[in-house]
């Protein structure tokens, strides 16, 4: 693990440029995925499916490459055969082997016509509104044009929302937390995490989406299980990454031994997931094979992201004095974070408060973390511990921070 963190670091020019590549590339690959996936969900020897074999081996038809128009009109069902001909007829030219094989009155208001065809799933869907419009509008009736394949075409909007809806809901709020968290902007390093696996994870399913018939909910779990593995595993190296640094500032140092404790973790963690999801793909049921599939997925890029795009992110994370975390007795009552203003204003002799709250009378002890990067480049965390007593009437505790080249104290406490 050592040996692999410190090759990263030394070619993390290369390995964020390998990464950027792999991201357009899977970016314009995943943006046809939607138009390979399916809703239908076949259940194996089953009579439909055994019906479905014999349509297929014997006349080149099938299911999801079939097409009903329905003509309702009312009580006049028989008028409107031939226009409904002639209309399925044109619709059945739009599509590649298509062939019109019925046109009858299924009642006395309505009249079905049937196009079947030996098309994929992907190829007869995506036909569905060039057969809409060459079909056009019949005098004197309501068309609609149906089957599996019109189905799955009118779907596919509605699970892009759906899932663009629970996107603009759950970023947000994963967003809020881990701002909470993190307290810095390290809280971008779960979220550049997920940009760069979820894209990857969704182009290698499109390219088995190419040979196997996979479910349309398999696009929604890649996208979900893969931000919660990317704020997952951040979590845990961000977090072990701040605790190496205040042992030791030196940030390469610091992110190889983060890589050689958590990052094994991180390893370990991701093989248990890809082998456990990927037992679906043992499933009689095609369908949860495909789970199967971006269950397998997912968990593998992320470890390969968590291995060389993590350490080379956490190099370049922190910028300037980020936060100020204080805890009493154990227990956080505040952190802040800064804009570049508010840190002018502090260098200037500026004063903030930062909380005020009830705190009992007696003894106390108090903790104050600080994450910053000096004029010259080099970060530091500090971490100090103060012991104040509170009595009975108000207090007032300030602190005075000042970078480790200063020549003086980094965290200095006053007390009024």
């Amino acid at each position: 693990m050592e040996r692999l963190t410190r090759f990263v670091l030394r070619h993390r020019l290369a390995v964020l440029s390998a990464w950027g590549v792999v991201f357009a590339v899977s970016v314009v690959a995943s943006l046809g995925l939607s138009d390979l996936l399916t809703n239908r969900f076949v259940l194996p020897d089953t009579d439909t499916h055994r019906a479905e074999v014999l349509l297929e081996e014997h006349f080149g038809q099938r299911s999801t490459g079939s097409f009903t128009i329905v003509g309702r009109s009312d009580g006049n069902a028989q008028a409107l055969v031939p226009e409904a001909r002639a209309a399925a007829e044109r619709a059945a030219a739009e599509l590649p082997t298509g062939r019109l094989v019925s046109v009858a009155p299924v009642t006395s208001d309505v009249v079905v016509a049937r196009i079947v065809s030996d098309l994929e799933p992907a190829d007869s869907k995506g036909r569905t509104d060039d057969m809409r419009r060459a079909i056009g509008p019949i005098a004197g009736a309501t068309v609609y044009v149906t089957g599996q394949a019109a189905i799955e075409h009118d779907l596919d909007p509605v699970f892009a929302d759906d899932l663009t809806r629970g996107e603009l809901i759950a970023v947000p709020i994963a967003l809020l937390i881990l701002v909470f968290t993190f307290g810095t902007l390290a809280f971008l390093v779960p979220f550049a995490f997920a940009v760069v696996t979820i894209p990857t994870a969704l182009a290698l399913v499109w390219v088995f989406a190419n040979f196997m018939e996979l479910a349309t909910y398999l696009q929604n779990m890649v996208t979900l299980i893969g931000l919660g593995i990317a704020i997952d595993y951040s979590l845990l190296v961000v977090h072990r990454f701040r605790e190496e640094l205040r042992r030791d500032p030196d940030r390469t140092e610091a992110i190889v031994r983060t890589m050689d404790t958590a990052g094994r973790a991180v390893v370990f963690s991701g093989t248990a997931v890809a082998i456990g999801l990927a037992l679906l793909l043992f499933m009689p049921l095609p369908f949860l094979r495909g789970f199967g599939l971006g269950g397998l997925i997912i968990p593998a890029v992320s470890l390969a992201a968590a291995l060389t795009f993590l350490p080379v992110a956490l190099s370049l994370v922190g910028a300037r004095l980020d936060a100020v975390r204080l805890l009493i007795d154990g227990q956080l009552v505040s952190h802040y974070i800064y804009s570049s203003k508010e840190l002018e204003a502090l260098r200037k002799g500026g004063v903030q408060r930062i909380y005020v709250g009830n705190v009992a009378t007696g003894d106390h002890q108090l903790e104050v973390l600080v994450d910053g990067k000096l004029e010259g480049g080099a970060d530091f965390s500090r971490t100090e511990h103060f012991a104040f007593r509170k009595e009975i009437k108000p207090k007032l505790v300030g602190l005075t921070l000042a970078g480790p080249d200063s020549g003086g104290t980094p965290i200095a406490l006053g007390e009024w």
